[in-house]
C-alpha cells in the first residue's frame, strides 16, 4: 500500500510504498519527493481503480504523476523499472486528474482561474509526458467557475458555479458514455443541467462507487435548512425540460427536520447587494432577515416605528475562497429569528466575482479591509443598523480586515468583533519560515523575510503592528487553540495582551468594551465553529448588548401576535397553539441550549455582578442572590412551575396538588388541640 510522510514542519513531501506479504516484510521505499516547501503532497486511486494519482499542489499551482495500480502486460513497456511515477502534469497551473477509459481527464488552470477540462489517451500522456497534447473536452468560460468534478461509468458531473448577480451554481452531466472524442463534439447546451435556488450552497455527496446509477449531494442556504438530494443517472430527462422544470422535479430531495411552524410563519429573505468600494469598485454583498424585521406590528412596543436592529457581518476575503453559507442554528437561525440581519461582505480577495481573488492579493490586499469598511458603512447609511448594533465576525485570515479596520476606525463602525482562531501577527508568522503555512502562503501575503518592499507593505496594514493607540476599541471575542496547526496560538496571545494594554493606558471602563479571551489546549483550527461556542459567543453579546436572553423562546410580542393571528383565522384552536409553543419550545432546548450556557458563563463569573453594581436596573442581585447555584435553582422552579400552568394544575412546585374536599381527620385533631373555652 501507499502513504504520505510529512516533514518537521507537518507538511506531506513524500510518498511511501510498503509491500505487504507473508513473514518478515521488505523495507518502506520512497516513490516520490517533493522538497519545495511551498507544496503538499497526496496520493489516492483513480475512480475506477486503474491508476495511482500521486498530487503536489500549492495555492496556485501543482503537479501529477502517475503510477499503475497493478502492473497489467499493456503497462509494463510504458513505466520505467523500479516503480517510478511519470508526471503527466507540470507545475505551470494546478491540474487535477482522472481516468476514463483509456484516457486521463484533466481539470486545469493553463487558460484562467475558472478552469477548463481537457483529456488525452494514457498512452500518449505517458509517452510524452508533462508535453503531451490534451484535447478540450470542456473551455475555459468567462462567466462560469468549475468548483469541483466528478466521475462515473458513463457520465462526468460538473459542479459549476455561475457569476451573476445572485450566485448560482449547477451540476452539469456530460454523458461520455460514447467516448470522450463525441462528448467533445457534442454541444454543451445537450448536458443534462441541474438548478438550484440562487445564494445556495451545493455540497457533494460521497458517491465513492464508479458503477453507482445514482448520485447524492446535498443544498442550502441561510435560510434554507439541508436538502439531501438523490438524482438517477439513467434519467429521461431531456435538456430541454430541465431547463423549465422545478428543481423538485429533478431530483428526489428530502427536507431535515430543523424548520418549525414559526419558521413558515415569518419567512426569510435572502438577496445580494451591492456596495460602492472606496475606488468605484462594486463590491457584493449578501443579505438575509426575516422579511417582517422592520414592519412594526400592532403589538409590539417598540418606541419608533421601523427602527434599526442588531446585524452580524462575515468577512473573509483571501486566497480566493468564497465563505460557505450554508444553514446553521447558531449563530445564524437563533439571530434570523430574533430579527436580527445577517451580512455576508464578498470583499476583494475572495473567489465570488471573476479575478476577484488577484485584486485582493499581494501588493492589493489592502483593498479587502477598505472593503470591508465600505460595507459596514453601507449597512448603516441603507438603515439596516447602527454601529452600536452592529457585530462583525471573522475565522483565521477573514479576522486581518476587522482588525485593521479596528485600528483605523476604533468602536466606529461596529460594538463588537469575534475574532475566530485570528490571524493576527502576519509580518512575524511570514518571516518564519520554520512554521507550517508561512511558505507556501507568500503567494498570497508575500515574502517579508526576503524583499523588503513586501515587509514595508505588511507593516502598513498589519493588526499586531498598527495597534492604534488614540482610538478605543470595541468588545471583543477571541478565540484560540493551543494546538492550532495553521496559525499559531500565540498569535491571539500577543494580541489580547497589546490590546489590554493600550486599553490600560487610554483608561477605557473594562465593562463598556470587555475583552474576552477563550483558549482551548486542544481542538486545532475549525475548533470555534461547533455549537457550544457559537452559544458562548451568543451569551457574550446578550449580556453585552442588553439584549434578549438566549434562555428566552422569543419576542413575547411576536408570539402573541401570531397566536393571536392563528386563532382567529380559525387554523387551529387555542389548545392546538399551545401544543405547537410547546413543541417549539422543547425543540429549541434539545438543539441549542442556550439557557444553560446563559447562566453558566463560568468564563468571567464576575461579569454579571459587577455589571449589575455599575449599571443598576429593577433587580440588583445581592451577594446571596448572585450565587451560581442559587439562581440556576430559582429559574429551574420557575420552569417547572410554568409547566405544571400549561397542564391546567394550579398545584406548587413539590406539592403532590391542589386538595379536593374535607379531610374529617385533619379537622377532629385541630379541634381537640384547642384549649377549653373558659364559661
Amino acid at each position: 500500500f501507499f502513504f504520505t510522510e510529512a516533514n518537521a514542519l507537518n507538511r506531506p513531501n513524500r510518498v511511501i510504498m510498503q509491500e505487504i506479504r507473508p513473514g518478515i516484510l521488505p523495507p518502506p521505499v520512497e516513490i516520490y519527493r517533493d522538497d519545495d516547501e511551498q507544496f503538499f503532497v497526496d496520493v489516492r486511486k483513480s475512480k475506477d481503480n486503474q491508476f495511482l494519482m500521486i498530487t503536489s499542489d500549492s495555492k496556485l499551482m501543482g503537479s501529477v504523476a502517475v503510477l499503475p495500480a497493478s502492473y497489467p502486460k499493456s503497462m509494463r513497456g510504458l513505466f520505467p523499472p523500479g516503480c517510478k511515477p511519470i508526471e503527466i502534469c507540470g507545475k505551470e497551473s494546478w491540474s487535477w486528474v482522472e481516468h476514463y477509459n483509456g484516457h486521463f481527464i484533466r481539470v486545469t488552470g493553463d487558460k484562467g482561474s475558472n478552469y477548463r477540462i481537457v483529456y488525452c489517451r494514457v498512452e500518449v500522456a505517458l509517452r510524452e509526458g508533462d508535453k503531451a497534447e490534451w484535447k478540450e473536452l470542456v473551455p475555459i468560460r468567462e462567466d462560469v467557475q468549475i468548483a469541483d468534478v466528478d466521475l462515473f461509468k458513463g457520465k462526468l458531473l460538473i459542479y459549476e458555479t455561475h457569476f451573476k448577480f445572485e450566485r448560482v451554481n449547477h451540476i452539469r452531466v456530460v454523458d461520455v458514455e460514447k467516448g470522450l472524442d463525441h462528448a467533445a463534439s457534442t454541444p454543451r447546451e445537450k448536458d443534462i443541467v441541474l438548478h438550484f435556488p440562487p445564494l445556495a450552497t451545493v455540497t457533494p455527496g460521497l458517491n465513492k462507487n464508479f458503477d453507482q446509477k445514482e448520485i447524492s449531494f446535498m443544498y442550502s442556504s441561510l435560510i434554507q435548512p439541508v436538502k439531501d438530494c438523490i438524482f438517477n443517472l439513467n434519467s429521461k430527462l431531456t435538456p430541454e425540460q430541465c431547463k423549465v422544470a422545478a428543481s423538485q422535479a429533478l431530483y428526489t430531495q428530502r427536507q431535515s427536520e430543523q424548520f418549525t411552524p414559526w419558521d413558515y410563519m415569518w419567512p426569510y429573505s435572502m438577496y445580494r447587494d451591492v456596495v460602492v468600494g472606496h475606488d468605484g469598485e462594486q463590491i457584493p454583498i449578501t443579505i438575509a432577515q426575516r422579511r417582517d424585521a422592520f414592519v412594526q406590528e400592532m403589538t409590539d412596543f417598540e418606541p419608533v416605528p421601523n427602527n434599526p436592529k442588531p446585524c452580524l457581518i462575515y468577512v473573509y476575503g483571501s486566497y480566493g475562497e468564497v465563505p460557505q453559507m450554508h444553514f446553521q442554528l447558531a449563530p445564524f437561525m437563533w439571530m434570523l429569528r430574533r430579527r436580527w440581519t445577517i451580512a455576508f461582505a464578498h470583499v476583494r480577495g475572495g473567489g465570488e466575482k471573476p479575478e476577484w481573488a488577484e485584486k485582493g492579493r499581494g501588493a492589493k490586499k489592502i483593498n479587502t479591509t477598505l472593503d470591508f469598511i465600505s460595507c459596514c458603512e453601507h449597512l448603516v447609511k441603507a438603515g439596516f443598523t447602527t454601529a452600536d448594533q452592529m457585530v462583525a465576525i471573522g475565522t483565521s485570515a477573514g479576522c486581518v480586515p476587522i482588525a485593521a479596520a479596528m485600528n483605523m476606525r476604533g468602536n466606529t463602525l461596529f460594538r463588537a468583533a469575534l475574532l475566530r482562531s485570528p490571524f493576527l501577527d502576519i509580518t512575524n508568522t511570514m518571516s518564519d519560515p520554520e512554521l507550517p503555512l508561512s511558505i507556501s502562503e507568500r503567494e498570497d501575503w508575500g515574502d517579508p523575510l526576503h524583499k523588503k518592499d513586501d515587509l514595508e507593505r505588511l507593516l502598513r496594514y498589519d493588526p499586531y503592528h498598527n495597534i492604534n493607540p488614540r482610538v478605543t476599541y470595541p468588545a471583543m471575542v477571541v478565540s484560540s487553540c493551543l494546538d492550532d496547526d495553521r496559525v499559531p496560538g500565540w498569535n491571539a496571545l500577543k494580541y489580547v495582551a497589546k490590546i489590554r494594554q493600550q486599553r490600560a493606558q487610554k483608561g477605557v471602563d473594562p465593562l463598556e468594551n470587555p475583552i474576552l479571551l477563550r483558549v482551548r489546549s486542544e481542538g486545532g483550527h475549525y475548533k470555534w465553529g461547533e455549537m457550544d461556542e457559537s452559544c458562548e459567543e451568543l451569551c457574550f453579546l446578550a449580556n453585552l448588548m442588553d439584549l434578549e436572553g438566549p434562555g428566552k423562546v422569543l419576542n413575547d410580542m411576536d408570539m402573541m401576535t401570531h397566536m393571536s393571528n392563528l386563532t382567529s383565522a380559525g387554523i387551529m384552536d387555542h389548545q392546538e397553539a399551545e401544543q405547537v409553543f410547546l413543541k417549539w419550545e422543547n425543540w429549541e432546548k434539545e438543539r441549542i441550549d442556550f439557557h444553560s450556557k446563559l447562566f453558566k458563563m463560568d468564563f468571567e463569573p464576575n461579569f454579571r455582578k459587577l455589571k449589575a453594581e455599575k449599571e443598576p436596573f429593577f433587580w440588583v442581585p445581592n451577594e446571596k442572590e448572585i450565587d451560581q447555584a442559587q439562581v440556576d435553582e430559582i429559574l429551574e422552579k420557575k420552569e417547572r412551575e410554568m409547566m405544571q400552568r400549561s397542564k391546567g394544575t394550579s398545584a406548587n412546585t413539590g406539592s403532590f396538588g391542589t386538595p379536593i374536599g374535607k379531610n374529617l381527620y385533619d379537622e377532629q385533631g385541630k379541634q381537640q388541640q384547642q384549649p377549653p373555652s373558659s364559661s
